[in-house]
């Protein structure tokens, strides 16, 4: 009989299971019903953040009551998502994350602060934090507006009176307290839901508090503590390893900060913080092809010297190590092409050689060239900014002829004649040679698209500076001659 017992138990126990499992597995995809008072027999779009743009994902009819179904076979992935009228284009924004069956409701007069979440215990949490904010953002707003009126109507003469001060002072405490609540309240959502995804985003929204600097002995204290501190723990609360994040409006301007704003602009502090976020976002597919994309993007364009150099490191060390498979087999070549064309060229490489006539036939060779420093520069005689900028050079290289200073000027020009006259109309004084004839490897050796291009070399040839300006140079070199 016990044994009969156990049997029917075990059975039961398997039934229970299977029916669940069953029930899980019907359970896959998505599905998102939406229902919109005021809204009838108009477009609807599911759309996502993607760094820093949107992207529709569905379009769905809403009905005459306002109700439309989002839905699809395959789980969505997670992230911030947007559910977009048309053609008003109002919308309001919802947390995709592991729950993907729910119901929204609201009302078109004011989509937020009516809605009404039905099985998304994360929406719930994104929705109470919106509205917590709201009402603190509104306080904070009527403190700041009584601040202003203080300031306007102080005396021009006088300033603020005694009692104006003391109620500033008071004021700005009051809006201290609110944002002291707005994050205490971000913070305690954080630790009381982990592992849900939208505590995450809010977070990765924080940042890291920074300490006052510590003194030394000697009662100094270190200026550059807190940014240091700061730079260091910057990435502390968002999850570089999470795919999620990049389908959040926060990544992007967190990446952008941290690239543009918050780390040196220096080819070597660069190449640093690049490859930590890209080793620490390898595993996140999308996020690390979004960061990789980004880098590679910025430092392609910027106009500061020597950011090309962070370019070729993340083609060599990324792009042609196979790092990036959504790269069609075109694009490839292009990127890797304008890397090995920049990387001779790069800031602390050796100049690639020069041997060229001058007026008279005689060669010349650059790295033969004896200077402490020597000035490459690329001309033409036609161009209009080198008729401006060549006579400068000529006036900085007669203020430094006492400094062991020589200028190594390469005319591009095919018209000889064009540029003898420019010579001796301008008494150039340079080592002045040209290739007419394109017997040499120049234009391609220093990428020249356009001139006049001027490079700083010190007596090794080894590259010090490059596409400057003459003011620019001038004042390169005076600190090079101090420092030496």
């Amino acid at each position: 009989m016990i044994r009969m017992l156990r049997k029917i138990l075990i059975l039961t126990i398997s039934i229970i299971l299977l029916v669940n499992t069953t029930s899980l597995a019907g359970k896959s995809g998505y599905k998102i019903k939406v229902t919109i008072a005021g809204v009838s027999n108009q477009e609807g779009y599911l759309a996502y953040y993607y760094g820093d743009k949107q992207y529709i994902k569905d379009t769905v009819m809403f009905d005459k009551n306002g109700v439309c179904v989002f839905k699809g076979k395959e789980p969505l992935p997670g992230g911030i998502y947007l559910v977009v009228v048309s053609p008003s284009n109002n919308y309001f924004e919802m947390v995709v994350g592991d729950e993907q069956f729910f119901s929204l409701e609201t009302d078109f007069s004011n989509m937020v602060e009516h809605m009404k979440i039905t099985g998304s215990k994360e929406n719930e949490l994104f929705y109470h934090y919106v509205g917590f904010v709201a009402d603190k953002k509104k306080k904070s707003d009527l403190l700041q507006s009584q601040l202003k009126n203080i300031e306007f109507s102080k005396d021009s003469i006088k300033g603020f009176s005694a009692d104006d001060s003391l109620l500033m002072k008071d004021i700005r405490k009051q809006i201290g307290e609110l944002d002291g609540e707005v994050k205490a309240y971000m913070e305690s959502v954080v630790y009381d839901n982990p592992g849900m995804f939208y505590p995450k985003v809010l977070k990765s929204m924080l940042d890291p508090v920074t300490p006052d600097a510590p003194m030394d002995e000697a009662g100094n204290i270190d200026s550059t503590f807190r940014y240091i501190y700061y730079k260091k723990h910057y990435w502390d609360n968002i999850d570089l390893s999470d795919e999620r994040m990049i389908r959040t409006p926060v990544y992007h301007n967190k990446l952008k900060k941290y690239i543009k704003e918050v780390t040196l602009q220096h080819y070597d502090s660069l190449i640093v913080e690049s490859d930590f976020l890209l080793q620490a976002s390898m595993e996140a597919k999308e996020l690390f092809k979004y960061t990789l994309v980004y880098l590679l993007n910025y430092h392609a364009k910027s106009k500061i010297m020597g950011l090309d150099g962070v370019y070729v490191h993340l083609v060599e060390n990324y792009y042609m190590k196979g790092h990036a498979d959504w790269v069609s087999e075109a694009q490839m070549l292009r990127i890797t092409t304008r890397a090995m064309k920049l990387k001779p060229i790069l800031i602390g490489k050796i100049a690639p050689n020069l041997e060229l006539a001058d007026m008279n036939g005689k060669f010349h060779n650059l790295h033969k060239t004896e200077a402490k420093f020597t000035i490459l520069a690329f001309w033409d005689p036609d161009c209009g900014h080198c008729k401006k900028q060549i006579p400068k050079l000529k006036k900085l290289g007669d203020k430094l002829k006492g400094e062991d200073v020589k200028v190594f000027a390469v005319c591009t020009e095919v018209e000889v004649k064009k540029w003898e006259k420019f010579i001796k109309e301008h008494d150039l004084n340079f080592i002045n040679v040209a290739d007419p004839y394109f017997r040499s490897n120049m234009r391609s050796d220093y990428d020249l698209t356009n001139t006049p291009v001027l490079f700083l070399l010190d007596r090794k040839k080894e590259i010090i500076a490059k596409r400057v300006s003459v003011s620019q140079l001038d004042s390169i070199i005076e600190r090079l001659l101090k420092f030496n």
